[in-house]
């Protein structure tokens, strides 16, 4: 019984899959057709990109927009501890050396926390990590949710 069934799915296998049948995506009497471009004459065409969406589309970023979704990302902490007073100066601090990245001062239960930025990647929440330790004693990086990154568009225009 085992050979037979063997046999039987082998024979299948062989017929099933032949030369001519039906597997492939072109036929075999098909030209290829290729073009020749030359490299040395550069070819600039001006033109009209036409981009036809959805209305949906624009409901879909108003959503997004008004209420972002929450995303996992890494934050540098460099203030974690039960003073109010102190999590203020820490925060006083960051604003005094004019860094880029946001700051958040937040309190978790029983703690005050002052976290910086939004990286989307460990790597880039590493290079704030090293540049903010030498004004502040032992940061460290977090896991948790962070901002959606704001993304401008610029249209570029051809001269």
């Amino acid at each position: 019984m085992k050979i037979i069934l063997t046999l039987l799915i082998t024979t299948i296998a062989f017929t099933s899959f032949g030369q001519e049948t039906d597997w492939r995506l072109y036929s075999s009497d098909q030209q290829v057709l290729t073009d020749t471009i030359d490299v040395n004459k550069p070819n600039y065409n001006n033109g009209e990109i036409t981009i036809f969406a959805s209305s949906k589309l624009d409901t879909l970023l108003e959503v997004l927009q008004a209420k972002p979704p929450e995303l996992k990302g890494f934050r540098v902490l460099i203030y974690n501890g039960n003073s109010r007073k102190t999590a203020d100066e820490i925060r006083s601090l960051y604003l005094k050396k004019d860094y880029q990245w946001h700051y958040y001062l937040t309190f978790r239960d029983p703690n005050f926390v002052v976290e910086i930025g939004d990286f989307m990647t460990r790597l880039q929440a590493e290079k704030v990590k090293e540049q903010l330790s030498s004004f502040f004693s032992n940061p460290y990086i977090v896991l948790t949710a962070i901002k959606f990154p704001e993304y401008t568009s610029e249209i570029l225009k051809a001269d």
